[in-house]
């Protein structure tokens, strides 16, 4: 039975649901507001930083594909 949380999609009810925030939200949104103010070079000397990228602009071995093990 649909109520003021519901919305019908296609003819059927679906109770509006919320996820609760995660714990880490406040810190992703800043490191997402910092990074969008970053030049293109800025962000790739970060990754670099990180471990993620070589100075080569090639990943590091931990982020590399790895084939499926058999």
């Amino acid at each position: 039975m649909p109520n003021e949380n519901s919305r019908a999609t296609n003819g059927s009810y679906w109770a509006h649901f919320e996820p609760p925030a995660l714990p880490e939200e406040q810190q992703l949104r800043e490191a997402v507001e910092r990074a969008a103010k970053m030049t293109p070079h800025q962000v790739f000397e970060s990754s670099v930083k990180a471990g993620i990228h070589n100075a080569d602009g090639t990943l590091t071995e931990h982020y590399q594909s790895k084939p499926p093990k058999p």
